[in-house]
């Protein structure tokens, strides 16, 4: 079957809480990566799309469990391209970049990514069959999975 046609092999999370419990649930999920990460691999990225004018763009953060910056990237998506679409590429690229990671340094246990993404509409994006970004990120995840054991959270 072809990836894209398969649910994302993720757990995915949008919140219902207002954004000032929602920021203050966030550190409360991140001081518990932090702990966890003694224990277990853990992958933090952020990820963001926007507009300005007629340029798009996107942009991943990797963070370390603890919060420092580990990687930074940001690109042009093209004047033609919604920021919904953009977000939905930064979060492709998250997932690439957590690929790329675990081919390079296999950890002895699965690992854990965490796609921290502020946009619903992106987020709702990956649970269909939708653009090519998201399909490309459907079968990534299911390359992290299928050789890694990988569990993925986007929130």
């Amino acid at each position: 079957t072809a990836p894209w046609k398969e649910p994302l092999q993720a757990t995915i999370t949008i919140s219902a809480l207002p954004k000032p419990k929602a920021a203050k649930q966030h550190a409360s999920d991140l001081e518990q990566l932090r702990q966890q990460a003694y224990f277990q691999p853990t992958y933090v990225y952020y990820t963001d799309g926007s507009k300005e004018g007629s340029a798009t763009g996107a942009s991943v953060v990797q963070f370390s469990p603890e919060g420092a910056v580990i990687s930074t990237a940001s690109w042009n998506t093209g004047p033609w391209i919604e920021v919904a679409d953009a977000e939905s590429t930064a979060i492709e690229e998250a997932l690439q970049q957590a690929l790329r990671g675990l081919q390079a340094q296999p950890p002895p246990d699965p690992p854990e990514i965490h796609i921290f993404v502020d946009s619903q509409a992106a987020i709702q994006r990956l649970q269909g069959y939708g653009s090519a970004s998201v399909q490309r990120a459907k079968a990534t995840t299911q390359q992290l999975v299928q050789q890694y054991n990988a569990y993925i959270y986007i929130t």
